[in-house]
């Protein structure tokens, strides 16, 4: 607060009053900000229980408090200021998941399937409309309107189920991207179908002088953005790069909407720049909390549009309105599948799943308002029906999955990628860890922060994405629900514990594998859900003791009972997690020195093509074969017929003399000889750290 001067005693007077007022306002604004934040909180969990969008819990929530209903909100205009920004948060969000790459894959469902379905309900619903007494411009644009479906409500109830892979979903959301990208030319032709330009002549000018700006723009964009973003990204702090998107974001939507078009095609743009980008996945982890809130806020606006009155004047016409909106969006994204060699049941359930007006007509709406593209009764009409055929999707897909299941269509599919590591951190420890795994030809997918690291390392073909595994986005990004290891090899503790909390949410089922810094934090970890610790203070001491007494010749096997005890005592003062039950950590709690022991069958070594009874592997080594794994699978159901053959993994059970005898069972020639020349001392050097 700035204080008057004191020779001013009038002028002094009136400050505090003011500055008491000011504070007044706030205190109210912010009470009822926070107060419709906590509806949205009540509403998206009573909407979620009734297994509905929550979009549709929004828009009745905003139905009720709004003018129609209960009147309890005092300042309109600043929960539309806030919805706005929703908007714009929103339409970033969708442009950096519209990358090239995934375009160009998608281009003929996109071009074909989404062109076809995006023509014939425009024309159609602007044909009814001027059946029905409406000019041709606001004809088109009631077309525009019933032309989009809810990505949002689609795609939320498909990755519930895990269909997001399944060829009538894949297709469905081909026609939502052509949907999206069509948002763009419709927002160009709002001022033209408003009468803000004079004539065609006039309009044909006005778009391709828009046109003409969008693309100075979206090139300078291109260039600029993602060289700017690096340049702050190499800072290594995510305040600052989080406040480089949205200056980005905003001044390019500034930008377009200097030009005459909206802030939201400017947002939409910005996000496309950055889709293209190594920064997306960091891009829409840091930005979709504020999109998230401020969107809730926006399907709230949209919903204080709503008037219960339009249902009870006309019940029997908002039915049918209904009926034909669902049932004729639905035939017509048949047809269109239909026309892209798709089966019958495919492009019904597609069809269904299509049936709804989506969050982006509500946008255009919207926007459109400052030309009055719709009479009052009429935009008083469409929001009803808008928000009842969203709140039918989930009956749409279980009428849809019906169509499936007898032909197979509703069984979870398979991303090209699975049972895969992850590993967060490239740093010396990730470095070792993921030339180790790709030595051996495991599929790894890396998160790094460093984004020189990040460009240095895709030179070298390892898939790395440059984001943060605090943020659901990131992890989704490399396929967290799919992968079969977690590895967190990163030295940040708030960071790890954080990471570890969300993976064990999205993935229960995870394998997870924590670096920690020190015991003490060992117990923490293990409250979070990590699966197995390896604490850098233990393996430390672990490994002076191993060096220090082979300094002077202790034998191996009392080196082993050493760094045995080390463990055991860890163990004991339960400041490192005990082996998770059931892992095969836990035979040397009751046989010391007994571990899992698995070797590779090599090319020509001694037990290659024999049986295990002609192996003699138990008599000859001590060892005790338990499984082969064979091209990726494991099997346990062996016996002294089973045949050995290159590239088999035996898995077997023994102590530490047992593995180093049985190595030259397993070696072939080339490694044999190898091995004989630089000496058996240099083999065995480690081995007690492993015990």
């Amino acid at each position: 607060m700035i204080r008057a001067p004191r020779g001013l005693p009038n002028e002094g007077a009136a400050a505090p009053r003011t500055a008491v007022l000011a504070s007044h306002q706030l205190a109210d604004t912010l009470l009822e900000l926070g107060s419709l934040f906590l509806l949205c909180v009540v509403v998206g969990v009573v909407a979620q229980r009734l297994k509905m969008p929550t979009i549709v819990g929004f828009l009745f929530a905003g139905a009720v408090i709004g003018p129609s209903g209960l009147a309890l909100v005092h300042r309109p205009e600043l929960v539309d200021q806030l919805a706005e920004i929703g908007v714009v948060m929103l339409l970033f969000t969708v442009g950096t998941e519209l990358s090239i790459t995934r375009l160009a894959h998608m281009r003929r469902a996109i071009l074909v399937g989404g062109g076809l379905q995006l023509g014939l309900t425009v024309a159609l619903g602007a044909l009814a409309a001027q059946l029905g007494g409406m000019s041709w411009e606001r004809a088109i644009f009631l077309g525009f309107l019933l032309a989009m479906s809810s990505t949002a409500a689609i795609t939320k109830l498909l990755a519930e189920r895990g269909e997001l892979q399944a060829p009538a979903p894949r297709l469905a959301i081909a026609i939502c991207i052509a949907q999206d990208l069509a948002v763009v030319p419709m927002l160009l032709m709002l001022p033209v179908l408003g009468g803000a330009s004079s004539g065609i002549g006039g309009a044909l000018l006005d778009t391709a002088t828009a046109l003409a700006l969008l693309a100075v723009i979206t090139v300078a964009a291109w260039f600029v953005v993602p060289r700017f973003l690096d340049l702050i990204a190499r800072t290594r702090s995510r305040e600052l790069f989080l406040l480089a998107v949205i200056v980005q974001c905003l001044a390019i939507a500034v930008a377009t909407d200097a030009i005459g078009l909206s802030l939201a095609l400017g947002a939409f743009i910005s996000g496309l720049v950055i889709g293209a980008s190594d920064h997306h996945h960091q891009a829409v982890g840091e930005v979709e909390p504020f999109r998230d809130a401020l969107s809730s806020l926006f399907f709230l606006s949209i919903g204080m549009l709503f008037d219960v009155r339009t249902i009870v004047e006309a019940p029997v016409f908002i039915g049918i309105a209904l009926f034909a909106v669902v049932a004729g969006k639905a035939v017509i994204a048949f047809i269109a599948i239909r026309a892209l060699g798709m089966p019958p049941w495919t492009a019904a359930r597609a069809g269904l799943m299509l049936a709804q007006v989506g969050e982006f007509s509500f946008v255009l709406a919207q926007i459109a308002d400052r030309q009055s593209l719709l009479a009052e009764s009429t935009h008083r009409v469409f929001m009803v029906v808008a928000v009842a055929s969203i709140a039918l999707t989930p009956a749409s897909f279980a009428l849809g999955r019906r169509f499936g299941r007898g032909q197979g269509e509703t069984r979870r599919s398979r991303d090209d990628l699975n049972d895969h590591v992850i590993v967060v951190g490239y740093g010396p420890a990730g470095q070792g860890l993921v030339r180790s795994l790709t030595a051996v030809g495991l599929p790894v997918r890396v998160i790094e922060m460093n984004p020189e690291t990040v460009a240095r390392s895709k030179k070298e073909g390892i898939e790395m994405v440059f984001g943060d595994a605090t943020h659901v986005t990131t992890l989704e990004a490399v396929g967290i629900r799919r992968a079969r290891l977690l590895v967190i090899a990163t030295n940040d503790p708030e960071a790890t514990n954080r990471a570890v909390a969300l993976a064990r949410r999205l993935s229960p089922n995870l394998h997870v594998l924590v670096r920690a810094n020190y015991l003490a934090d060992v117990p923490r970890l293990e409250g979070l859900g990590a699966d197995e610790i390896v604490p850098q203070e233990l393996e430390t001491s672990v490994e002076l003791t191993a060096r220090a007494l082979r300094h002077f010749l202790i034998p191996d096997d009392e080196i082993a009972r050493c760094v045995q005890s080390i463990r055991a005592a860890a163990y004991n003062i339960r400041k490192i997690a005990p082996a998770t039950r059931g892992t095969t950590a836990r035979l040397s709690q009751y046989v010391p020195g007994l571990q899992v022991i698995a070797n590779r069958v090599e090319a020509g070594c001694r037990i290659d093509g024999k049986t295990l009874g002609e192996c003699n592997l138990r008599r000859d080594t001590g060892l005790s074969v338990v499984a082969i794994q064979r091209e990726g699978r494991t099997d346990i159901g062996i016996g002294p017929e089973t045949r050995l053959a290159p590239d088999d993994v035996v898995v077997a059970i023994g102590d530490e003399r047992a593995r180093v005898t049985a190595e030259m069972f397993f070696r072939g020639p080339l490694a044999a000889a190898a091995e004989s020349s630089s000496g058996r001392d240099s083999q065995a050097g480690g081995s007690p750290t492993q015990a």
